[in-house]
């Protein structure tokens, strides 16, 4: 009884131990899984009124909303209904959600009939142009480059509007008159991104500009298909050219990067060598020009220098701004303005209003400076004091409130400035981005040490060796569970260019069915040391092809790295011809297809979710195909010959659900991070699974392996540490980048009298609206 009395004890201590650790770990695990997706916000989850009525009023503070209690009259029939709900918009906290509209549009609606019959056909696009009379035949040839699917939309800055009716489309076009301003004037007043959101583009363009050679169509074409949420059409090289970005190139479709004169860009990937289009005729994504609205300063109407700073309204930005080559304009270089300037102490008119352009490039250049250093040094504090916005000049001065970072109640606390708000959108991205790296991380770590010890006793313990067909069991159940999610709406799928799916599909098969050969035709050294080529062999493509530059210090904490993992796991390396060739066939197939993976999402703007949906198809077909063949081949055994057991059969379910999270946390951080960093995780999943191993399967474990392990954790360590510093480099790159360069400034940028005319000329700012 003694004995049996001990034994309860000791079942009973572990027990409640199992369950501890058990608890602790679903804990941590669900909480990176967490953070790994985007916020949800209640108000896109259909529940009932009541029950989300009552989730907001417990976000805001108790003793500012004693009128609770008057909630309860909601669907009681009472008449008069007190209703308050902080998620609303600014200022329609006292309405019902059901009424709130927070967007408008510019389509032209009747006075009589249904308005659900105003519309036979919405407009997809905005076209704007600020013109004034005498330009009217030359927007006359610009307007017929567009189809019907452009609302036409004129800011007039000489006041002459009805002459217009002329022409036939200016009848149905929306004409806005306010006398010698320009167009970001006019941008800034009437395009605001709760007015054109309807609008998937926006072009912003000069009165000057020839369009022989430019079709509006399939300019939109091209900008969907590379990806571009910043753009401007290529300029003839012969006509008003300042930069060599901006240059029309005659054997592309787009053009990112170009070359500049010696000292002009600190970085290739920064304006104004990438990342870079000018301001004459910029074409601008609704998400884009929500954040480049906010940017545009009120009181400075030229726009001077807002073509360095737009790079910080998409990201990355060198892959999603961009220059359209295959439909390209002339710029005529009309002066505009420049004669309506007030001439004072002697001088032209146009000398006054290109000074004002210089003052206000340099004005704008330091209002950013100032905003990024003062975010700068509070957010090192963790809160942010910004002036609040009051009924007067001196309420804005002495109110000072907490800006918590994070925090999305517009209701609870006042906007910050106008030119602080692509700030706060990029601090608050930035967060929920590294928290998604974070949780994209954890999540591929964790289910590939838990697939490879699954797959490990199901075919070391359990004689289930077909590892390929395997694979293609897993990408078939991924692609019916991401299916399953799009209907129930958990994403939206996304068109992408079926040849570009197809390849990418088929080359990611073709990888994994490549390293299973060289496994089997090599030593597990030798395939250990082509897993470990693969890195190497990524940066030299990355550095080659897309012209990423990597620092010495991540060089060398690659290579302890490396050293680290071929101490652990390499043990014998012996060679033969064909593993050899399999082997580099598997090194340059999985390089490209991570590479495409990172580029993929980055440059057609598609999530990890989307771009896994469109290919799991092609990559199961080709295994499902040639893996009974290849496992064949590797183990001379018929995978549909083999006999499968219940526990088998277990395994191979439990195997297929943990591969759709393997595989979506693959797509996932390459798609945040890069091909290297998901490399440098792999070997991390290395280390772990040797551990394990020797932990729970009683794997032999060396001192050789201890040492190899420490070494890969220390270099990992210093990737991770440096990637961290290179990153913080890059943020903080001052938009001062006029400084670097010569005096542009020599060259006289406005129109001029006649004896002036040819060195206006020479420049593209000439057209001042």
């Amino acid at each position: 009884m003694g004995t049996i009395h001990r034994s309860g004890v000791y079942r009973k201590t572990n027990d409640s131990a199992r369950l501890i650790i058990v608890t602790i770990v679903g804990v941590a695990f669900g909480f990176f899984v967490g953070i790994s997706f985007p916020a949800v916000t209640f108000t896109k989850i259909h529940l009932h009124s009541s029950f989300t009525s009552s989730l907001d009023m417990s976000i805001v503070n108790q003793n500012e909303f004693r009128r609770s209690k008057s909630l309860e009259t909601l669907g009681s029939g009472s008449n008069v209904t007190n209703i308050y709900v902080p998620t609303n918009p600014r200022g329609a906290e006292l309405l019902p959600p059901g009424i709130v509209v927070a967007e408008s549009d510019l389509y032209l609606r009747r006075l009589w009939g249904e308005p659900s019959e105003d519309m036979l056909k919405k407009p997809k696009y905005l076209l704007t142009f600020t013109v004034g009379y005498d330009q009217r035949n030359n927007i006359n040839a610009a307007v017929k480059k567009f189809s019907d699917d452009f609302q036409i939309l004129l800011f007039h800055y000489d006041g002459r509007t009805s002459e217009w009716d002329q022409f036939e489309w200016s009848k149905s076009a929306i004409h806005v008159s306010v006398m010698r301003q320009t167009k970001w004037w006019y941008a800034k007043r009437f395009l605001h991104p709760d007015i054109v959101g309807a609008y998937e583009y926006i072009f912003i363009w000069d009165e000057d500009l020839g369009v022989e050679h430019f079709n509006g169509e399939k300019y939109i074409q091209l900008v969907k298909k590379h990806g571009l949420e910043i753009s401007q059409p290529g300029l003839e090289p012969n006509n008003g050219l300042t930069w060599q970005m901006t240059k029309r190139r005659g054997d592309r479709e787009v053009h990112k990067d170009t070359e500049e004169k010696p000292g002009w860009c600190s970085d290739p990937h920064l304006p104004p060598c990438a990342a870079f289009v000018e301001i004459m005729a910029p074409v601008f994504s609704r998400e884009a020009w929500r954040c480049v609205w906010h940017m545009i300063q009120n009181d400075l109407v030229h726009g001077w220098g807002l073509d360095f700073a737009l790079r910080r309204c998409v990201e990355p930005a060198h892959e999603k701004i961009g220059v359209v080559d295959s439909q390209w304009i002339i710029h005529q270089v009309i002066p505009s303005l420049g004669s309506q300037g007030k001439s004072e102490k002697g001088k032209a008119p146009w000398e006054g209003v290109r000074a004002r352009c210089r003052n206000e490039w340099s004005l704008f250049r330091s209002r950013l400076a100032d905003a990024e250093q003062a975010y700068i040094s509070q957010t090192k504090k963790g809160v942010m004091d910004i002036p609040s916005r009051g009924k007067s000049e001196n309420a804005k001065e002495s109110s000072k409130f907490n800006w918590i970072v994070g925090l999305k109640s517009e209701s609870v606390l006042p906007q910050p400035p106008s030119f602080w708000k692509s700030d706060f959108s990029k601090m608050g991205e930035m967060s929920s981005f590294q928290l998604g790296v974070i949780g994209a991380l954890f999540l591929s770590v964790a289910s590939s040490v838990s697939i490879v010890i699954c797959n490990k006793a199901l075919m070391s313990n359990l004689g289930f060796p077909f590892a390929t067909t395997l694979t293609s069991w897993h990408l078939i159940v991924t692609f019916c569970t991401l299916h399953a999610a799009q209907r129930f709406h958990f994403f939206d799928a996304k068109a992408i260019d079926m040849k570009t799916v197809m390849l990418f599909g088929i080359l990611n098969g073709v990888s994994i069915g490549l390293l299973n050969l060289s496994l089997g035709f090599n030593s597990i050294g030798f395939y250990q040391m082509t897993k470990l080529a693969i890195i190497p062999f990524t940066v030299l493509l990355e550095t080659l092809f897309l012209k990423k530059q990597f620092s010495q210090k991540i060089k060398l904490s690659l290579l302890v790295l490396l050293g680290g993992v071929g101490i652990a796991s390499v043990t014998d390396l012996q060679l033969n011809f064909v593993g050899t060739i399999l082997s580099l066939l598997a090194i340059v197939t999985t390089c490209v297809g991570q590479i495409l993976t990172n580029t993929i999402q980055k440059r057609l703007n598609v999530s990890s979710t989307q771009l896994l949906y469109q290919s799991a198809p092609f990559q199961a077909a080709i295994l499902f195909v040639s893996g009974p063949f290849v496992d064949h081949f590797l183990t001379k055994k018929n995978v549909f010959a083999h006999k499968y057991s219940s526990i088998v059969l277990a395994f191979i379910i439990l195997s297929c659900i943990i591969s759709v999270s393997v595989n979506f946390s693959t797509f996932m951080v390459i798609g945040k991070t890069s091909p290297v960093t998901y490399q440098v995780l792999g070997h991390l999943k290395t280390c772990l699974v040797l551990a394990f191993g020797y932990t729970l399967l009683h794997d032999p474990f060396t001192i050789r392996n201890i040492i190899g392990i420490l070494v890969a954790i220390i270099g990992m360590g210093l990737y991770s540490y440096f990637c961290v510093q290179d990153n913080k480099k890059k943020q903080s790159v001052d938009l001062s980048l006029a400084s670097q360069m010569k005096d542009k400034d020599s060259t006289p940028l406005l129109g001029m009298p006649d004896k002036e005319g040819h060195e206006a000329k020479k420049s593209t700012k000439v057209s001042l609206v």
